[in-house]
């Protein structure tokens, strides 16, 4: 629910309310890897680079271990 709630704030021109959101979603969850690659493309937006590349940088080790799979 948070990631769509997200998409519409981000939809709607809401960054940061969409951020906040996509932040709210942890690593445990099936979205996690979704929601971090739609945080790092609002933040990016967002010209903030280094938000962006620590949002993805927080997916490498969870997509790694998906993959091995």
């Amino acid at each position: 629910a948070r990631y769509y709630l997200a998409s519409l704030f981000a939809g709607g021109g809401r960054r940061k309310e969409a951020v906040e959101e996509l932040n709210k979603i942890l690593e445990g969850s099936p979205m996690f890897v979704k929601a971090r690659t739609f945080l790092a493309f609002v933040l990016r937006q967002s010209r903030d680079l280094k938000g962006a590349e620590k949002a993805l940088r927080a997916v490498l080790p969870v997509a790694d271990d998906k993959r091995s799979v």
